[in-house]
């Protein structure tokens, strides 16, 4: 059936294409049916205000997506509860609009199938309304970017076969509600950006499931739990921008499906584990101590960042067998002695950061094989000799980065 009142363009309103985001925890709809009754576009609005005028024939649209996804763009206004009416619907995204308001407490009374449902970046607020988490059979949640304020401690335990759950970048406030432990086919829990405060507490491990676990820029104090170290299909840690204390427990080295793992900015402190291969971004912390040789074994590794901490000696030439790396920050450390030849050996290096050490010796001139750099810093350290010339400035048709050298 036709509308009159709602058109989609394959290639403009419902644009359709593959969605890294959407398919994190590998949701792929067969079909997305959107049903319009009771609302439709306002033409003095420019065809995209949310109105209540009735339409008088009732109309769906069907959408084949087995590896796509469909959405509406340009919606303003609060969503009316109407919506509550599309008993059929499966998926509904309604994301990166400009919806205000709060989220309809009856919106799942007449949506008994809805399993996906994406209402991040608009400007919804208030609280999280609790019946939302009756809606049983719902498997992804993507409430981010918006005003929400607060999350229901008991209901959401409710979904039990939720997958993702995404509220980041909200004014959510408190500890993790303890139920999100009960949800154990949840595989990406996204809590970001908000203002949760005290320890993560133990439940954390009962979600064996778990493939990526954010929790950056909160409050969270206390440890690292050893929990952390029990999930074992964990590919992304991001715990970034805290108050965690104490030191990186040996246990997370266990995760040996993380391809993800950032700790900086926080309050830890001692030795950076042996056993830890899997390395990422650990700056802004007070580690102590050298880098373990063990980091030659992440050899898919693209960026390490240990800047702002207190690691001493030499960078070990292990380091040098990451021939993925793209990024490597040491500054603001207690390194010394001379920079490992082997460094020009990274062929794939586009920053290199060693300022505020106490590196000595020459400037090894098998850097100059770095052909893709774009940010050296080397400075307020105790280097003699002349920073050497690469071969690639001196032709510029070949000089690919950009970089002026003195």
């Amino acid at each position: 059936m036709g509308s009159p009142d709602l058109k989609l363009d394959r290639q403009t309103d419902c644009p359709i294409g593959r969605n890294r985001r959407r398919n994190e925890v590998g949701f792929e709809p067969k079909l997305l049916e959107l049903f319009h009754d009771g609302w439709r576009p306002d033409a003095a609005s420019g065809g995209h205000q949310w109105t209540s005028k009735a339409v008088e024939s009732r109309s769906m649209v069907a959408v084949q997506a087995t590896t796509e996804w469909c959405r509406i763009s340009g919606l303003t206004g609060p969503i009316l509860p109407f919506i509550g009416n599309l008993t059929s619907l499966i998926y509904l995204d309604l994301s990166d609009n400009y919806l205000t308001g709060r989220i309809p407490s009856d919106m799942c009374d007449g949506l008994p199938r809805l399993q996906v449902l994406y209402l991040d970046m608009n400007r919804f607020s208030g609280k999280i309304p609790t019946e939302l988490f009756m809606c049983r059979e719902l498997q992804i949640i993507y409430l981010a970017y918006n005003r929400l304020e607060g999350i229901s401690s008991k209901q959401i335990g409710n979904l039990t076969v939720l997958r993702g759950l995404d509220l980041q970048a909200n004014l959510i406030q408190g500890p993790i509600p303890k139920q999100i432990g009960d949800l154990l086919n949840l595989e990406f829990l996204e809590l970001g950006n908000n203002s949760l405060t005290r320890p993560i507490l133990p439940f954390i491990g009962n979600l064996t499931s778990l493939t990526y676990l954010y929790l950056s820029d909160n409050y969270f104090t206390g440890l690292i739990l050893s929990e952390i170290g029990g999930l074992p299909n964990l590919k992304g840690l991001m715990l970034r921008g805290n108050r965690l204390t104490g030191p990186i427990l040996p246990s997370i080295a266990n995760l040996t499906q993380l391809n993800t793992l950032d700790l900086s900015n926080n309050k830890l402190t001692g030795y950076i584990p042996n056993t830890l291969g899997k390395l990422r971004e650990f700056d802004n912390n007070s580690l102590i101590g050298q880098i373990p040789t063990t980091i030659g074994s992440s050899t898919n590794l693209q960026i390490i960042d240990f800047s702002n901490n207190m690691l001493v000696k030499n960078i070990p030439s292990e380091l040098c067998r990451l021939g993925s790396l793209i990024t490597l920050d040491l500054s603001r450390n207690k390194f010394a002695g001379p920079i490992p030849a082997c460094i020009g050996d990274l062929v794939s290096l586009a920053s290199l950061r060693l300022a505020s050490n106490s590196f000595s010796n020459s400037i090894p001139s098998t850097l100059t094989r770095l052909k893709h750099i774009q940010q050296l810093d080397f400075s307020a350290n105790q280097f003699s000799g002349v920073i050497p010339r690469p071969e690639l400035a001196q032709d510029e048709e070949d000089n690919e980065n950009g970089l002026a050298f003195i």
